[in-house]
């Protein structure tokens, strides 16, 4: 006809299955919420609230999760309500996603902000916020320091010096480098001569004053030590490491990349499925258009666990129509929900002789005072072995688990130099030659010298069995309770104080004398029986 036709695209929208147009259910005679979906099960229409309301889906209000305390911020961040949701924001002096928040350490970056010239003013981190310190001979608010003029005190050095810095004669005064001396700072520090003084500052890694303190420094808990996202900060003493999770390589040793499985495996994903790449795995959905009503068919299966159903410190596994969630290791929970498991209330995992310390996911060890180790394995410190260790002239240092004793050698203890009976509190009581005493532990039972045992179970300990006890040959050894004695062999005599000779050398009544006391026990010499005999027939 000689007109002009127009193209008319026709479409239209469909709701997803199980979901139909509201105006669909006025149409019913069921008019929903605006902030509800609208049901058709077998062409019964019913109303549900979207996620974030509360309500029978003809009225729906907001669930205000932070008001209602079933928000999942951290204690130290703060819930801000929002339309159907809301968020977490972690307060000053701490840093986090809101739903885990740790302190930030000032002191880590530029010495917090205190004074750091010439003198360096100590930074001491606290929670959420810092403290700045002037060191000794300076005043100051820690960001400011002063040195302290103390020479203005006119009666500080005689008349005859002038006041300056520490070293010299008075006339001509040269500056003391203390640094030369040993043990000036903590072994964590390093020693800096000024002119007067020093300083100690810890090393790169250590935080404290330097002198006597210098602890480890997390570098973890500040933006997780610079590792990426996907990294995990493990701490060392003194430095720090990222690890990386399955799928990802460790690239300037704090950057984790990605494995693209996709492009190094060969078909990864089967029929109809594509590969996909995500961080540290890959996922084979279908393509388009496909769909997988079981596993031994063709795609149409839904992955509930691309929509994170788990709780975070859970994996998920996804199953022929459904799905399952396990907590990690270290939290206990159904997957939807995981606990910390407390290792150290449920098991004893430490050793005897450890404290345990629960930490998230995880415990940790420590052995008690007086003991070396790990934590799940304590050995006693022998302080009788250290050169600090003291007893009174009269005593002997006995060791004992996490301490020592110093016993006099006749069932007391040396205290404020005098001898005492022990304690009478250890329960079960001790042997009898056992030594009650106040340990970290508890008051504990130990052996006296010259016995073995527990301290509640005591024997006496046969020196005769070592080698060299008594080195002379013409001598034999005697045990006895708690030491021992040398004696004079069968066929010798003692002529003198000290020496052993033939029966037939010396027949003289001096014999008779006895060797009273040895360098380290008691030494008792004695003739045999039958030269006794031939000696009284003599004296006859």
């Amino acid at each position: 006809t000689g007109q002009l036709c127009e193209l008319h695209v026709l479409y239209f929208c469909d709701c997803g299955l199980g979901y139909i147009f509201n105006h669909d259910c006025e149409r019913a005679g069921m008019k929903c919420h605006l902030q509800a979906n609208c049901l058709n099960f077998r062409d019964n229409f019913t109303c549900e609230c979207r996620m974030g309301y509360q309500g029978d889906g003809q009225l729906c209000s907001e669930i205000d999760e932070c008001g209602s305390g079933v928000h999942r911020c951290h204690q130290r961040a703060t819930c801000n309500n929002t339309l159907g949701s809301y968020s977490c924001f972690c307060n000053s002096g701490y840093v986090g996603d809101g739903i885990n928040c740790q302190d930030i350490n000032e002191c880590l970056v530029e010495n917090g902000g205190c004074h750091a010239n010439a003198v360096l003013a100590t930074c001491i981190n606290r929670m959420g916020t810092y403290e700045c310190s002037c060191p000794g001979g300076f005043t100051g608010d820690g960001r400011q320091c002063e040195d302290i003029d103390e020479c203005k005190d006119s009666k500080i050095c005689p008349p005859i010096t002038t006041c300056n810095f520490p070293g010299g004669d008075g006339l001509t005064c040269e500056d003391v480098d203390e640094c030369l001396q040993m043990s000036q700072c903590h072994e964590n520090a390093l020693c800096i001569n000024i002119p007067g003084s020093y300083n100690c500052s810890c090393k790169v890694g250590f935080s404290g004053d330097g002198l006597v303190r210098c602890t480890d420094v997390n570098e973890c808990l500040l933006e997780n030590g610079g590792c990426s996202d996907n990294a995990q900060c493990v701490n060392s003493r003194g430095s720090f490491s990222c690890l990386c999770p399955g799928g990802f390589n460790l690239v300037n040793r704090t950057l984790c990349r990605d494995i693209n499985e996709c492009e190094e495996q060969s078909e990864p994903c089967g029929l109809n499925e594509e590969c996909k790449n995500i961080d540290g795995s890959y996922e084979c959905p279908c393509q388009r258009g496909y769909y997988r009503p079981a596993a031994n068919m063709d795609c149409v299966d839904v992955n509930e666990c691309d929509n994170d159903p788990c709780h975070v410190n859970a994996t998920c596994l996804n199953t022929v129509g459904s799905h399952t969630c396990t907590c990690f290791q270290g939290f206990k929970g159904n997957g939807s929900r995981c606990e910390d498991v407390d290792e150290c209330s449920e098991a004893d995992p430490c050793h005897s002789r450890a404290l345990c310390t629960n930490l998230i996911g995880d415990f940790l060890c420590t052995c008690e005072q007086g003991f070396n180790g790990d934590g799940f394995l304590c050995v006693d410190v022998d302080e009788c072995a250290l050169s600090g260790t003291i007893c009174p002239s009269f005593s002997t240092c006995v060791n004992s688990p996490g301490t020592h004793v110093c016993s006099c050698l006749n069932r007391t203890l040396a205290l404020n130099d005098s001898c005492v009976s022990p304690s009478p509190l250890c329960d079960p009581a001790c042997h009898a030659r056992g030594l009650c005493h106040p340990s970290p532990a508890g008051h504990q039972c130990v052996c006296d010298l010259g016995f073995q045992g527990d301290g509640v179970f005591c024997s006496d300990v046969d020196e005769c069995q070592e080698e060299n006890v008594c080195p002379e040959d013409e001598t034999e050894c005697v045990n006895t309770p708690g030491s021992f004695s040398c004696v004079c062999r069968n066929g010798y005599t003692l002529e003198g104080t000290t020496k052993c000779v033939g029966e037939y050398m010396s027949m003289s009544v001096h014999v008779q004398r006895r060797l009273v006391q040895g360098h380290s026990c008691m030494d008792r010499f004695h003739f045999p029986r039958v030269l006794e005999q031939k000696l009284n027939k003599v004296q006859v």
